[in-house]
């Protein structure tokens, strides 16, 4: 796709045209070799019922990953369109350093589907597995968003002229969204294990209008702050609603509590760092490194609180110890 987009632009100057071939032909090169792999795995047959299955399990799909973009669209445009040109560059440049914690957090999200229908179909307590899978990942997620929030400023700081520091204050939230869209991901899952996607029309379609109606007024009230406000209220919203069509589907018990501790000590020690925003490097790095340190020592002991979680723990230890004796 790389390849061909940079051949359309480069060699023959088709400007936009030349990214949109590219973006094509590679799509459709995928596809064929995902056809290949797949044929060597299956027969090819037409069955009628199945295919009827699957677009009725999916058809729900079309129109909220179409919500799904108008939200991401609608939100780039109204940031160029309402907000100053430094604003605008202050939201791009925090956006850039959360870039780490979007490629993890995408990677766990693709990766999430074909695991959860793997547990529920291979072992003998799946409920409780999901639950402890969603409470290790988190947690790990929210180790790496407190790290993006606090060492993404002195990245900041290091690339970019001083009139742009002041985007330090974006980085925390903005990084925080990838966190709550793989929440999303596991709370919501129950609502893969039913007949149809239907309930994501619904949560989408109440995301949509929260989206729309928060951006309006936070983006006037807060500035550029505003859209990463909205976004994490719009993202909040849609977790409970998912929340509720997943369970009446599939009773897996996440920690909620666990969640909501994870997230707070995060903030916690987000806005301690922030405290030393203004004193000299040596300081900053002491308490970064610090931070940084205990964190993962705080999402153990909240980990360590709960039964379900502690005897996952305790059970991998001993398998490890097991195997070390062998």
């Amino acid at each position: 796709q790389v390849s061909i987009s940079v051949l359309a632009v480069v060699v023959f100057g088709l400007g936009v045209l030349g990214m949109l071939l590219g973006q094509f032909f590679g799509q459709i090169l995928v596809f064929i070799i995902l056809v290949i792999i797949t044929f060597k795995e299956y027969k090819f047959e037409v069955n009628k019922l199945l295919i009827k299955k699957m677009i009725n399990y999916g058809i729900y799909s079309v129109p909220t990953q179409l919500m799904d973009t108008i939200m991401n669209q609608l939100g780039q445009f109204m940031i160029k369109s309402t907000l100053s040109l430094k604003e605008s560059g202050l939201f791009a440049i925090a956006t850039r350093i959360t870039v780490p914690i979007k490629i993890i957090g995408s990677s766990m999200r693709y990766a999430h589907s074909g695991f959860f229908f793997q547990i529920l179909n291979e072992e003998k307590e799946p409920l409780k597995i999901l639950r402890a899978l969603a409470s290790f990942y988190i947690a790990l997620l929210t180790y790496l968003w407190v790290g993006v929030a606090i060492w993404g400023v002195e990245v900041l700081k290091v690339l970019t002229p001083i009139e742009f520091h002041s985007a330090h204050t974006l980085i925390a939230p903005l990084s925080i969204i990838p966190l709550l869209l793989i929440i999303y991901t596991f709370i919501s899952s129950g609502i893969d294990s039913g007949k149809d996607l239907k309930p994501y029309f619904v949560v989408n379609g109440v995301g949509l209008i929260t989206y729309i109606t928060s951006l309006y007024f936070l983006l006037i009230e807060f500035g550029v702050i505003g859209a990463a406000y909205s976004t994490i209220i719009t993202r909040i919203i849609m977790i409970l609603v998912s929340n509720y069509f997943s369970q009446k589907r599939l009773k897996v018990p996440y920690n909620i509590l666990l969640i909501v501790l994870m997230i707070s000590a995060g903030i916690l020690v987000i806005y301690i760092n922030n405290f030393f925003y203004n004193e000299n490097l040596k300081i900053r790095l002491f308490v970064e490194v610090l931070i940084s340190l205990i964190f993962p020592i705080i999402c153990l002991i909240i980990l360590l609180l709960f039964n379900t979680e502690r005897n996952q723990i305790i059970g991998r230890l001993k398998q490890i110890k097991t195997n070390k004796n062998k």
